[in-house]
């Protein structure tokens, strides 16, 4: 490979291995306004708590969701208006490191990976999730089964070991006096990191016509 070609290459695999890891301002699938709907995912045995999901009045999938309180309630098929998307719960507490490690993993589909055997998409996973978020959150004094204990225990290890470095992509959605849902925010790549992708590729567009004159 001559010398050019060869920075270029290393030039664009760089810019693709780092673009994965720089996001832009967090983007929520809901705003403080808007009017949505509550409704059961058909995944979990009945715990009163998720996996549930959250609608639009036009009934589109917006995302899926757990609670954060254990006290307090929804009920399916009726509106509700988001009155913040914080880091606190409507009484003041704040959400843990520990469960937001929880609901980014579930929500970006890699719990299963990180949890390997203590988890698995179906109604034992889902219960298991819901009661250690509970846990977590100090609504329940008992994480409710091994399963969850294993979950939360495995989020207290990866927190206290590697941080949190999603820390400002999963929030609380308020809902007033209602149940606070948890909600997360797709990463982004920053415009400067797609920018620099594109000049890349111009530069290597660039090298190949003029190689052929």
């Amino acid at each position: 490979m001559k010398r050019p070609t060869r920075i270029i290459t290393i030039f664009l695999a760089l810019t693709f291995t780092f673009a994965g890891y720089v996001y832009a301002s967090p983007m929520y699938p809901v705003s403080v306004g808007d009017i949505i709907e509550i409704a059961d995912s058909g995944v979990g045995t009945g715990t009163g708590g998720g996996e549930f999901l959250v609608k639009d009045v036009d009934d589109n999938l917006l995302f899926s969701t757990f609670c954060l309180e254990y006290n307090e309630h929804i009920s399916y098929n009726t509106k509700y208006t988001v009155t913040g998307v914080s880091d606190q719960t409507t009484t003041g507490d704040s959400l843990s490191a520990e469960t937001k490690w929880l609901y980014w993993n579930f929500v970006t589909g890699d719990l299963d990976q990180e949890a390997g055997d203590l988890y698995a998409y179906d109604d034992a996973g889902i219960d298991a999730l819901q009661y250690a978020i509970w846990f977590l959150e100090e609504e329940q004094t008992v994480v409710g089964g091994s399963a969850g204990e294993a979950l939360m225990q495995l989020a207290t290890l990866k927190v206290s070991a590697d941080g949190y470095v999603f820390d400002g992509y999963v929030r609380v959605m308020n809902l007033g006096d209602h149940q606070d849902q948890l909600v997360a925010a797709a990463p982004v790549p920053e415009p400067a990191t797609m920018l620099l992708l594109g000049s890349g590729l111009i530069g290597l567009a660039f090298y190949r016509r003029k190689m052929k004159k």
